[in-house]
């Protein structure tokens, strides 16, 4: 029943928690019993009430946010959904992600999409009071008190532990590739989580860091891949934010002030002693080299767009054919031939002759011009070329190229980053 595991947050197969070597020894040592002793009972009520009080006081770090949301928001991404969301066709899910696998073969989740659906809105705050529990019991058995804040490895535990048995695994697919042991898919997936926020966490330091500056670019967080999207409505706000402060917003976060946001939700995540991956969000200084790893990351995100006889086609790597993305075979353009493309402040244009369209919006011509646009275009680190029926991309400094052989003839192409082409 899926509502009763919704509510049931944490269910445990002991099978998989077997006792140690030295467990073993102690239990042959003592002459335990494996039975269950019911020992005298204590009344630890006020011991409860106040670890309670103290738990109720703990803040999540900004990292430990990040891996609660990708739980919820970046496991929901589906390229192919007309909402973009799995949960609105989770009973067509694994059937219509048959093709999309090897398309999406960058994305970390790409060979595993299918068969994982989001957390509910419930494990999304089970996930964060679990990992406080967890974060409560380590400190106490070792002794140690911390100031850190539980953070993206909690988050993680939490749902290493309550994704097996909580119905957000593809039975079939656990049966297939994990010997029919949740706990194994559980691991397999929190180990690629894992590694994925860690990968990113220099890219998402820096959008925080230039979102707190007010110098956000758009292109920040679209490195991060699609299934971040989410993530550009939390720095766009702080950005914003920025932007409209009397002074540097970093200040006012040290200083403690309230900040100048009517979201309040906003104010709880920015206060002084806030970190993100074991940084003060107030101390982050990202270096040269990561905003070098951003520039190549998005030269290496291009893709082109090309107009045929019949339509204008997008394609960039992975993706196994040319995506039709504008048809030429009816209304107003029908037999027209387009003679330009380009890519116009962050949106496609198109030109048949003189009349010059826009590729989401072409009711009304943009410009009239008597100037056909470029058939040749660089395109992020290559060099890309039409030729009659095929299309040519040549990587800079190698003598890598990759051919797009095309039935119709092309009649212009225009160089467009990846997430743009994605979103038309």
């Amino acid at each position: 029943d899926p509502a009763y595991l919704d509510r049931s947050h944490l269910i445990l197969n002991v099978d998989n928690f077997p006792p140690g070597t030295t467990d073993l020894i102690e239990i042959q040592q003592q002459d335990t019993t494996p039975r269950v002793i019911s020992p005298e009972l204590e009344d630890s009520t006020d011991k409860i009430i106040r670890i309670w009080q103290l738990m109720k006081n703990l803040k999540l770090s900004l990292d430990g946010l990040m891996a609660d949301l990708y739980l919820k928001r970046s496991l929901d991404y589906c390229d192919r959904s007309p909402t973009g969301r799995k949960s609105t066709v989770r009973d067509d899910i694994p059937a219509m992600c048959q093709g999309c696998l090897s398309e999406r073969k960058v994305a970390v989740m790409g060979d595993v999409c299918a068969y994982v659906i989001p957390a509910t809105t419930r494990s999304f705050k089970a996930f964060k009071a679990l990992a406080f529990g967890l974060t409560a019991v380590s400190q106490a058995k070792s002794e140690t008190s911390t100031n850190e804040l539980p953070g993206y490895l909690e988050i993680l535990q939490a749902f290493r532990l309550t994704a097996p048995y909580s119905g957000i695994l593809d039975s079939s697919w656990v049966k297939s590739q994990h010997h029919g042991n949740p706990y194994l898919a559980s691991d397999f997936l929190y180990r690629k989580i894992k590694s994925e926020l860690e990968e990113k966490a220099d890219y998402i330091k820096k959008a925080f860091y230039d979102a707190l500056s007010g110098t956000l670019a758009h292109e920040e967080v679209k490195v991060l891949g699609e299934e971040w999207g989410w993530l550009e409505e939390i720095l766009t706000e702080i950005n914003k934010i920025s932007r409209s402060s009397p002074k540097p917003l970093v200040e006012e976060i040290k200083e403690g002030k309230v900040l100048a946001t009517n979201q309040i939700w906003l104010e709880d995540l920015l206060w002084p002693e806030q970190t993100i991956f074991g940084e003060k969000i107030t101390d982050l200084k990202p270096g040269e080299k990561i905003s070098k790893k951003i520039s190549d990351r998005l030269g290496s995100m291009y893709g082109i767009a090309f107009a045929t006889e019949n339509g204008i086609y997008a394609w960039y790597e992975n993706l196994s054919k040319p995506r039709k993305i504008f048809d030429l075979e009816r209304g107003k353009f029908r037999r027209k031939r387009i003679t330009g493309l380009a890519l116009v402040e962050g949106k496609l244009v198109f030109s048949t002759g003189r009349e010059i369209y826009q590729v989401e919006n072409p009711r009304e011509p943009l410009i009239t011009s008597d100037r056909s646009l470029q058939a040749l275009a660089q395109s992020g680190d290559s060099l890309v070329g039409a030729e009659e029926r095929k299309i040519w991309i040549k990587k800079k400094g190698t003598d890598q190229q990759t051919t797009i052989f095309l039935e119709k003839k092309v009649t212009a192409l225009a160089s467009v980053p990846v997430y743009q082409l994605k979103e038309l």
